[in-house]
C-alpha cells in the first residue's frame, strides 16, 4: 500500500495583522489569514476572480519570525499541513477549524526575492 502524504505550498497575501500568544506550556503561537486567488473565465467569456482565504498557524520560533516581519497585505510562500482544530468555546459548545500548520515559510518581497526563513536562522 503506498502512504498518504498531507502536504499543502500556499503562496499568496496576508489578509491580517498576526495574533501572536503564549500558551500556558509556554510556547510561542501565532495564527493569520492568507488570501490566495485564481482568474476564471466562464463559457460566455467572462472574467472572473476566485479569492481563497486559508488560516496559518506558526508554532515556536516560526511564530516569532513571523510576530517580528510578517504584516498585513505582505507576499507569503508556506508549506505546511492540514489540521483540524478542536476545541470547547466559553459555553462549552464543540468548535472545529481547519487550519494549515506551516512548516516553512517563505517571505516574498516587492522585488519577488525570496528570503527563506526557518528554525536554524539565528531570530
Amino acid at each position: 500500500m503506498s502512504s498518504l502524504v498531507n502536504s499543502v505550498t500556499l503562496w499568496g497575501n496576508v489578509g491580517s495583522t498576526p495574533s501572536v500568544r503564549i500558551l500556558k506550556n509556554g510556547r510561542k503561537v501565532a495564527t493569520l489569514s492568507l488570501t490566495t486567488g485564481e482568474r476564471k473565465q466562464s463559457d460566455e467569456g467572462q472574467n472572473s476572480k476566485s479569492l481563497t482565504w486559508h488560516k496559518l498557524v506558526f508554532w515556536g520560533p516560526k511564530a516569532s519570525i513571523v510576530e517580528n516581519h510578517v504584516g498585513k497585505g505582505q507576499r507569503l510562500f508556506v508549506e505546511g499541513k492540514i489540521t483540524e482544530r478542536n476545541w470547547l468555546d466559553k459555553k462549552g459548545v464543540e468548535k472545529k477549524q481547519t487550519v494549515v500548520d506551516v512548516q516553512r515559510v517563505f517571505l516574498v518581497n516587492q522585488k519577488n526575492k525570496k528570503e527563506s526563513l526557518n528554525e536554524e536562522l539565528p531570530f
